[in-house]
């Protein structure tokens, strides 16, 4: 099912959307193929009201098992730059082949460009 997949800070947890929709709340979710969205109009909003709004997803098929390979922390603030990014250089990602959002707003990426 392909999903896309944010951080509820009311629930602290992960929402889940399918189809504009949530339809699940996860402590941990895994996703596959992933691409990151960003609107560049909302994060717009966010840094000139100064109020949170949903803008940023991670998009792609939900999948139960992940591969062990090297997995790179990733993150994003919309007062920092326009895309997610690596926490290990800095540099603005766009997709991923797996990525994995564990409790505590950890989020990991496997081969991310």
């Amino acid at each position: 099912m392909l999903v896309s997949v944010y951080y509820n800070l009311i629930r602290k947890v992960y929402s889940v959307m399918a189809q504009r929709r949530v339809v699940d709340h996860a402590a941990q979710i895994a996703v596959a193929g992933v691409a990151f969205k960003v609107s560049e109009a909302s994060r717009q909003r966010v840094i000139r009201t100064k109020r949170k709004q949903v803008h940023a997803f991670v998009c792609g098929e939900r999948v139960n098992v992940v591969p062990s390979d090297d997995w790179v922390p990733i993150s994003y603030n919309p007062y920092l730059c326009g895309s997610f990014v690596r926490c290990d250089t800095g540099a603005a990602i766009s997709k991923a082949d797996f990525v994995i959002c564990l409790a505590g707003r950890k989020v990991f990426a496997v081969n991310p460009s």
